[in-house]
């Protein structure tokens, strides 16, 4: 499997991604260090400390548009409406999901999945008058301790980044959990222990929030 030795915050790492995504390629993504002389790994690899580095076999590619062109050269897309729906989650600042539930269960359902999960509510805001919508909105803010505190340690002044935001809504007769990513909200503090958090946070949530339908 294909290593990219990343970070979500750079641009050009993110390039390399929504290409992989968009060709269907599974690829082990290694986040890295904000600072370039703690990436002893990527130097080895390519002699110095820029990101990304896509590792294919035998095969260690640097820059951007290099990686791109090689990915394209070597990988051939055959579904195209497969990949731009995985390009388009990629690209997606959320993840959400439908579920078979009336509103009011799914929001229910939703803060005992957040508290099972041991995430600490702090609160819930209904946003459907403010924003003078005819569906109800309720958005679920909750804490996981560890990604916060580390956040604060690194920057007090991101600590909103922090908390997660969990949408529950409903549009045209569906009702939706949707959540911000967490590695997309942390990626700011530019910081490797942050990110890697962030990350295994969002596969977290992306198992709770599809669990709703299993197991309803």
């Amino acid at each position: 499997m294909p290593q990219l030795y990343q970070a979500e915050w750079c641009p050009f790492s993110h390039r390399v991604r929504a290409k992989l995504t968009e060709l269907g390629v599974p690829y082990e993504a290694i986040n890295v260090p904000a600072e370039g002389e703690e990436r002893t790994e990527v130097k080895k690899l390519t002699g110095n400390t820029a990101i990304p580095v896509l590792v294919d076999g035998e095969e260690v590619i640097s820059d951007s548009s290099a990686i791109i062109s090689c990915l394209e050269e070597n990988y051939a897309s055959v579904k195209p409406e497969e990949d731009a729906r995985l390009q388009q989650e990629e690209l997606s600042p959320t993840i959400s999901n439908g579920v078979l539930l009336p509103f009011n269960e799914a929001l229910e359902c939703t803060r005992e999945a957040l508290q099972g999960a041991g995430l600490k509510p702090l609160g819930e805001l209904d946003l459907a008058p403010e924003l003078k919508r005819e569906g109800p909105l309720t958005v679920l803010l909750a804490l996981e301790q560890e990604l916060a505190e580390q956040v604060v340690d690194v920057n007090p002044g991101a600590a909103s980044l922090g908390p997660l935001q969990i949408a529950v809504y409903e549009q045209n007769g569906q009702v939706h959990v949707s959540a911000i990513k967490p590695e997309k909200t942390v990626a700011p503090v530019r910081n490797s222990e942050v990110s890697s958090s962030g990350h295994e946070l969002q596969e977290r949530l992306i198992k709770l929030i599809e669990s709703f339908n299993r197991e309803n």
